[in-house]
């Protein structure tokens, strides 16, 4: 099978195209969105390197507090998502539209134009999606 035949489970036809499954029963599970494993992700001159579906941010040593201005391209590929939170005890900036975000990196461009803080302590969360151009903010929650 090469991914872009038809299989039948039971009574359904069930299409593989791009799930790389060779089971309907696999192909069902490929659909449903899993994290890698994260390791904390140091912010570099205001900049970090989208690697994973999940980054825990880390300033810069030996601050707490940090801002994200950008993330390194072509890190992402058009459709690329990503969740960003804060370490514990860390709380980052993330900055809308940074004017100068340096050479080959791709702006955050979030909603309403604000820009968001990631606090580690209170599981703040923020989702972006790249465009091929912008990271933009599909969701965002300041946490509890």
């Amino acid at each position: 099978i090469d991914g872009s035949q038809e299989i039948t489970a039971g009574t359904v036809p069930v299409t593989l195209g791009g799930t790389g499954a060779i089971t309907a029963a696999a192909a069902r599970t490929n659909l449903v969105p899993t994290f890698q494993s994260s390791d904390t992700t140091a912010i570099d001159a205001g900049v970090i390197t989208a690697t994973k579906a999940l980054h825990i941010l880390e300033s810069e040593a030996p601050a707490t507090t940090d801002d994200l201005s950008a993330i390194a391209s072509p890190a992402g590929s058009t459709g690329q998502v990503v969740y960003l939170q804060a370490k514990a005890s860390h709380t980052i900036t993330v900055l809308h539209n940074e004017s100068n975000p340096g050479t080959g990196n791709s702006k955050m461009w979030l909603s309403g134009a604000p820009d968001r803080t990631l606090t580690g302590d209170n599981q703040s969360v923020l989702q972006l999606i790249y465009d091929g151009t912008y990271w933009t903010e599909v969701s965002y929650s300041a946490g509890v």
